[in-house]
């Protein structure tokens, strides 16, 4: 997620990034939520695990991108 905050100076949902980008992120998360739930390469993960660990990713993008909001104002990175 990232990729996401740091690709826009203003809130990561002020543009709307390429659909390749979209798709790929989409497909990895998909990918490794698979993975991971039926424990191939690894031993399996609750799927209600793998679940909150996205919502906390989600949450941490949020407040990461308030931050960043309020450093560029502050420091007139604009």
């Amino acid at each position: 997620m990232t990729v996401y905050l740091v690709r826009e100076r203003r809130h990561f949902w002020s543009s709307r990034p390429s659909w390749w980008m979209i798709g790929g992120s989409l497909g990895d998360v998909a990918i490794v939520s698979t993975l991971a739930t039926r424990g191939w390469f690894m031993a399996p993960i609750p799927v209600w695990l793998v679940a909150t660990v996205l919502g906390l990713s989600l949450a941490c993008l949020i407040g990461a991108d308030l931050v960043k909001i309020r450093v560029f104002a502050r420091y007139q990175l604009r």
